[in-house]
């Protein structure tokens, strides 16, 4: 996921701002456990930042 995100120039703090809050998560290890489970598609996550 770091490697994707540091690809499209974004921050880890924008994810947790704007990613936290999306799907309705506390912490940055919630949105790694959702994507380590297959609760949440890296393809969503950053589709998501694309668009916005």
């Amino acid at each position: 996921m770091e490697s994707e995100i540091n690809r499209l120039n974004i921050s880890l703090k924008q994810v947790e701002q704007h990613a936290l809050a999306r799907y309705n998560l506390k912490t940055l290890e919630d949105l790694y456990a959702g994507i380590g489970s297959g609760d949440i598609r890296l393809n969503q996550l950053i589709n998501f930042y694309k668009i916005n």
